[in-house]
């Protein structure tokens, strides 16, 4: 019996010294004064967002400016004002298990791996100035290697003034904002260009969301032979601090709730599918088929589906062969309406509606239909 109370005030002990300099480390970090660089340890882009994010909410950033840098595993990264399904190949990516991930910024959508580093600029409202961090980086690279970097009038960075190798985006507060941007070192091209490759490209799609940009682009391995992720930390971070580069003010962290309180709840809002998919703005798909059944008669059908706050909101369906379509109605109306954008309800919905039209006979014909509706749908 004594052992065990002597167990649990040794754990109670524990717990209380690790909370006093988790306090500790917080009034650190917000009382410290002079720029501050924090590299992240992880590799998961939702913690990763999710610890900027609690930086732009919670540090006082007037009497220093962040610079937060990081990494990820293989992922796909959305503006916030972007629709997923005409940026990248959601199925694909679903079912490679990588992941896809909404930031709070605007922009466009980028394809992050180990080859890829993440800079992000957080600084008061007043210093707010996308072009000169930019440009820090740019001469930070350029002054130790010598490579060919330029800033365009989008604000990317190009290599030998035509390649693109940075992505750019910001977050604007009433008194904090942040910019940051991504900036391709060696990032598997080949998979870049197969996961931000739409198959809704060849769907008729009506949207307003903000779309991405195709341009060139090239790893700054090409011109930096031997480049890598923690050369690039220490340059950059150098360029920053000014050459005042300490123990103190360039900090590798591995973010953590016990660290930073509320950031769990941070980033479980980003990992939501509501947030991901449910976020995106309405769009429309329209598609037009004809085929010849039989007795040599053409069958055409016009779908028109709108999507709403990622799930189906409304199917308009124009054929010529209405009296056998109006036994199928209910049934398309049954499994698609409300249900979630999604692969694998998507794929139940048509199954279904597949499985109960065989009662009514004329199965090839009803068989064409729910074809037609899965190319519309892209599954």
């Amino acid at each position: 019996m004594m052992v065990t109370m002597v167990t649990r005030y040794m754990k109670i002990k524990l717990q209380f010294c690790q909370q006093i300099q988790t306090w500790n480390r917080l009034k650190w970090y917000s009382t410290k004064s002079g720029d501050l660089v924090f590299v992240s340890l992880s590799n998961d882009i939702f913690m990763n967002l999710a610890f900027e994010d609690w930086l732009y909410e919670n540090e006082n950033v007037k009497a220093k400016s962040i610079l937060l840098m990081w990494k990820n595993k293989p992922t796909v990264v959305i503006g916030r004002h972007q629709n997923p399904y005409l940026e990248c190949d959601v199925w694909k990516i679903a079912k490679n298990n990588l992941s896809l991930a909404r930031r709070k910024s605007g922009g466009g959508a980028v394809y992050h791996d180990e080859g890829n580093i993440n800079c992000s600029f957080i600084k008061d409202r007043s210093l707010y100035n996308r072009f000169s961090n930019l440009d820090l980086v740019v001469k930070a690279l350029s002054s130790h290697w010598n490579v060919d970097l330029s800033i365009n009038t989008r604000e990317d960075i190009l290599l030998d003034g035509f390649y693109k190798v940075s992505g750019t985006a910001s977050k604007l507060g009433r008194n904090t904002t942040y910019h940051h941007f991504t900036l391709i070192f060696d990032v598997d091209k080949d998979k870049l260009f197969e996961y931000l490759d739409s198959p809704m490209s060849t769907v008729g799609v009506h949207s307003r969301a903000t779309q991405s940009l195709k341009s060139r682009v090239k790893n700054l391995s090409d011109s930096i032979p031997g480049v890598t992720y923690d050369s690039l930390v220490d340059v950059i971070g150098q360029q920053f601090l000014q050459g005042k580069k300490n123990i103190d003010n360039f900090q590798f962290i591995n973010p953590s709730e016990a660290q930073f309180p509320g950031l769990q709840k941070i980033y479980d809002e980003l990992c939501d599918w509501e947030w991901i998919y449910g976020r995106t703005p309405n769009f429309s798909l329209t598609r037009h088929f004809a085929k010849n059944l039989e007795y040599y008669i053409e069958h055409q059908i016009t779908i028109n589906v709108n999507i709403e706050k990622g799930r189906i909101e409304k199917i308009d369906i124009d054929t010529n062969f209405n009296e056998t379509y109006l036994k199928m109605r209910p049934l398309i109306q049954e499994h698609l309406i409300g249900t979630r954008f999604w692969l694998n309800d998507l794929q139940m919905s048509l199954d279904m509606i597949l499985q109960e039209s065989r009662h009514f006979g004329e199965i090839e014909l009803h068989s064409w239909v729910v074809n037609c509706l899965s190319k519309v749908l892209c599954v």
